[in-house]
């Protein structure tokens, strides 16, 4: 490129051929960033995957783990967390089966290596608040777990999942619902969990959930932690939710259902 109105030339027939809506701003954001830091963010793709030569990635990875460094190292508006869950998520929707892995394992290390790493980082989860509809009826999953308390389904994330994937993942192990539908994410719940020694500090993504499914695990598997499983109505949720940060994230969703 010669000069910024190159730049902004092309990617304004990019994203208009694309046929997605984008913000026109923050796609100039990134793409200049990229084009201004080149050489320090191949540097660090080389560095990182020494066995991988940069002319050897696929286009698609090398884009996106570009972008990712970007955010990451350059840009500290996004939650690192969040820069590599959604690079990820570009892989595994535009690279190819491994592209995902790939993607996490650089930018993982990257992350690690840079200041902007917390050596005291916080645990990501994620779950789902998920409701089927019976008539004129809304029934939504509630779970009781070790503590006799009741909440919604949720559970760590495995190495190179999303945390969308790993919401489904924890709802098919703790309620036995296989037919799920993510509508959209509800919110993030942060705490200190304070049954662990040395106490932990927590992230909880939840996710809007829809099934058809009727059929769940009541009595699950003790190695879910998790003591029964049951629907109830919305005025049952709320009476049951024994956390407080709970009942104003499924008011949330209910709003989002309405």
């Amino acid at each position: 490129f010669d000069n910024e109105k190159d730049i902004n030339e092309v990617l304004e027939r990019n994203i208009i051929n694309s046929g997605f809506k984008v913000e026109e701003g923050f796609c100039q954001k990134i793409t200049k960033g990229i084009i201004e830091n080149i050489d320090k963010i191949n540097d660090l793709i080389k560095e990182t995957a020494p066995e991988w030569p940069l002319n050897q990635i696929a286009a698609i990875d090398r884009a996106i783990l570009r972008i990712g460094i970007f955010e990451l190292i350059y840009d500290s508006e996004v939650p690192p967390k969040a820069v590599i869950n959604e690079a990820v998520e570009l892989g595994k929707e535009f690279g190819s089966e491994s592209s995902g892995k790939f993607v996490n394992g650089v930018l993982g290390t990257i992350y690690r290596n840079s200041e902007r790493y917390e050596s005291e980082d916080l645990v990501i989860s994620a779950g789902g608040i998920i409701y089927r509809k019976e008539g004129d009826k809304k029934y939504f999953i509630i779970v009781k777990n070790a503590w006799d308390r009741w909440t919604f389904p949720k559970g760590k994330i495995d190495e190179g999942e999303t945390w969308q994937e790993a919401a489904v993942r924890e709802i098919r192990e703790e309620t036995g619902i296989e037919e799920a539908e993510i509508l959209g994410e509800v919110g993030e719940i942060k705490f200190t969990d304070k049954s662990e020694n040395p106490p932990i500090k927590k992230s909880v993504h939840f996710y809007l959930i829809k099934t058809n499914q009727k059929n769940i695990i009541e009595k699950p598997l003790v190695s879910t932690h998790i003591k029964e499983v049951k629907w109830a109505e919305e005025k049952e949720v709320l009476n049951l939710l024994d956390y407080d940060n709970l009942k104003d994230l499924f008011k949330k969703a209910l709003e989002e259902i309405n």
